[in-house]
């Protein structure tokens, strides 16, 4: 009877034993499957909130195409991978367009105290201490301009296109939240104009409808100087829209500015129609100062006989407004160094 107690006894701690080992081999195993699953998830982008691409989300692909400030070279593979992720992309594209600039590190702003307070202790000229405000970097910058690159080169048809980023260029411009736009809009235009031939058609399609919109942010932006410069094919058929636009009093300030400036840089000599807008213009003392000062620049345009442009000028050095009065000595120094033919 004790033999078959100790025996049943001895069973049983060896069930007991078998099955902890048991446990051990499942839960080891258990690991052997996660970890890789889990490695596997995190390469492929599952627990991310942006779209994922072989294993890089969206902004991980704009970060990698190296554009940095002036210089605009990226890699064709992050180019060619975001544009496969098609229209999925779009939305965190646009949201890179406006990003708000981010607070400094504290170690930064730890780094910047001791740097401040250990040149005071030698010159005392030297300002207080005050904490670093938010700045965009060159790398957002860069990232920003990259996601307009790939916006255009997506395209209308994948949810892209100039479209979006006037409509973005209009929400910065109406935001007091983002500050100071990360990037000029008109270098993705400028860098696009060479680099995506392709979608010239369609950004010209997206500047005419844009220079009749009734927001006056969307015609301000197309009617920028640099859309004309990049588009001088076009300048003809938008140049009666510009004539009318510069020279209309209902017209916001803005948006005359940016339609003269585009006929300055466009205009050829000899134009007496734009020579009569900026006659009338310039005459015209409620106009705001910057839209009279364009218009001094552009009275030479009628020629080296324009008697009407120096009798103007000379008027114009004696101006009330300083800076008309800077403007038309220069326009009338040029003039007379460098005479039209």
């Amino acid at each position: 009877m004790v033999a078959g107690w100790y025996l049943g006894l001895r069973c049983d701690q060896t069930f007991r034993n078998f099955r902890h080992e048991m446990r051990k081999i499942h839960l080891l195993f258990g690991l052997g499957l996660l970890l890789p699953l889990t490695a596997l998830a995190w390469w492929q982008g599952w627990f991310a909130s942006e779209p994922v691409y072989h294993g890089r989300t969206v902004t991980q692909w704009l970060d990698a195409m190296a554009v940095y400030d002036d210089v605009r070279n990226w890699d064709l593979t992050p180019l060619s991978s975001l544009l496969a992720l098609g229209p999925r992309a779009v939305p965190t594209l646009r949201a890179h367009l406006n990003e708000p600039p981010s607070a400094p590190s504290r170690s930064r702003q730890i780094v910047y105290w001791v740097q401040v307070n250990w040149d005071r202790l030698w010159d005392s000229s030297v300002f207080p201490y005050s904490p670093l405000t938010p700045r965009h970097t060159s790398r957002d910058e860069a990232r920003s301009l990259s996601a307009g690159l790939v916006l255009l080169a997506l395209g209308t048809n994948q949810g892209g296109g100039l479209p979006i980023l006037i409509e973005e260029h209009a929400k910065a411009g109406l935001s007091t939240n983002l500050g100071s736009p990360q990037f000029s809009f008109y270098s993705v235009i400028d860098t696009a104009v060479t680099g995506l031939p392709e979608r010239r058609s369609e950004m010209r399609e997206a500047i005419d409808r844009a220079l009749t919109h009734t927001n006056l942010l969307y015609r301000q932006f197309a009617a920028k100087n640099a859309l004309a410069r990049r588009f001088p094919e076009a300048f003809p058929d938008w140049r009666p829209l510009l004539i009318r636009l510069a020279g209309s009093d209902q017209e916001d300030p803005k948006v005359r500015d940016g339609a003269m400036f585009a006929l300055l840089v466009r205009t050829p000599v000899e134009d007496q129609e734009f020579v009569v807008l900026c006659t009338q213009v310039f005459t015209n003392r409620a106009n705001a100062s910057l839209l009279r000062a364009r218009a001094t620049g552009g009275l030479r345009f009628g020629g080296s006989s324009n008697l009407v442009f120096l009798s103007l000028m000379r008027g114009a050095t004696n101006d009330a407004d300083g800076y008309v009065k800077q403007s038309a000595r220069i326009a009338l120094r040029d003039f007379e160094k460098h005479p039209p033919q």
